[in-house]
């Protein structure tokens, strides 16, 4: 008991009024406690100590609680907002005997399969078939949304890591994925960067990436573009390169660009070792206007210091992309 009313009366609010786990393994001992005490008295103490449990009761769920008629209660936390919506509807492409690692709040609903882990603490000897992450969680216990993201990165840059789906920042990722087989076209930066493969993919109406189908497929105003570049190092760089992804009209007028180091910003060229292949994912927003006739992926490499392309300066058009 003193041991709880510590924690009550000395800790962080978010704690001491109940909605963090940390205080879960003391409310069965207060219950207990309580009852054993209020067991010990006898007659009209016994009645007295009920009845101001009662209307301590009813006087803390009238200024505290978050349930309706509560003093805290909050109409928006039960509300179904359309990310959690969309949630659901990715939740129900995960089979019910897929082995699966998840975030805790993602992972409370898929606790009946027998095959699961919550993220990061799962066995790196165990191999499950998918790894589901939100990158739209504000409390991604038991990590920072900092760390999160940088995990989102680290198997984003793996090839092995295919993204199964990807959908208003949820992320499917298949672990021991076959890696993406390079095209016959050759396209190498200076010798030091070869660009093997490279994959489009853009939001539909859902907010779900699907992939382009070059150059049949349309472009959408107003939505995103993903363009995930699939590299491998000819050499050790010594210096730091920044990779330029970019939409241009037929009249090279810029569309759209992203300009990071790979892996989303995460990897410096420099502690890139030769012969490792990487997967380079780049996000563009397109414009609310119509779009040109023809789109054309373009992919420039420069010195992050310098900012002098390296050759080929012109960079690659990687793909036609007809909106």
């Amino acid at each position: 008991m003193a041991a709880g009313q510590l924690i009550i009366f000395f800790t962080p609010s978010d704690i001491n009024d109940f909605t963090r786990w940390h205080i879960a393994p003391f409310l069965g001992l207060w219950w207990v406690s309580t009852a054993m005490a209020i067991a010990r008295l006898k007659g009209r103490r016994a009645n007295l100590a009920v009845g101001v449990l009662v209307v301590a009761s009813i006087i803390g769920y009238g200024v505290w609680s978050k349930f309706p008629g509560g003093g805290g209660y909050d109409p928006t936390i039960y509300t179904l907002d359309e990310h959690t919506a969309i949630g659901q509807s990715v939740l129900a492409q995960i089979g019910p005997t897929t082995p699966v690692v998840a975030q805790s709040r993602i992972g409370a609903h898929l606790v009946s399969r027998e095959q699961i882990a919550m993220f990061p603490w799962f066995s790196q000897t165990w191999s499950p078939q998918m790894i589901v992450l939100d990158e739209k969680d504000t409390n991604p216990y038991p990590l920072t949304t900092e760390r999160l993201q940088k995990f989102v990165k680290e198997y984003d840059a793996q090839p092995s890591y295919r993204i199964k789906l990807e959908q208003d920042g949820y992320i499917i990722f298949e672990p021991d994925a076959q890696i993406i087989t390079p095209t016959a076209t050759i396209r190498d930066f200076d010798g030091l960067l070869r660009l093997e493969n490279t994959q489009v993919a853009q939001e539909d109406a859902s907010k779900a990436f699907q992939p382009v189908s070059m150059p049949l497929q349309t472009l959408a105003p107003g939505r995103r573009v993903r363009v995930e570049l699939y590299w491998v190092a000819l050499a050790k760089m010594e210096a730091n390169y920044t990779i330029s992804v970019r939409l241009l009209a037929e009249d090279g007028r810029t569309i759209a660009q992203d300009d990071a180091w790979p892996a989303r910003g995460l990897l410096s060229t420099m502690q890139w070792p030769q012969g490792q292949r990487m997967r380079d994912v780049h996000y563009l927003q397109l414009p609310p206007d119509a779009l040109p006739a023809q789109v054309h992926v373009q992919v420039i490499v420069y010195n992050s210091d310098t900012q002098q392309h390296i050759e080929p300066q012109a960079g690659f058009d990687v793909s036609d992309v007809s909106p």
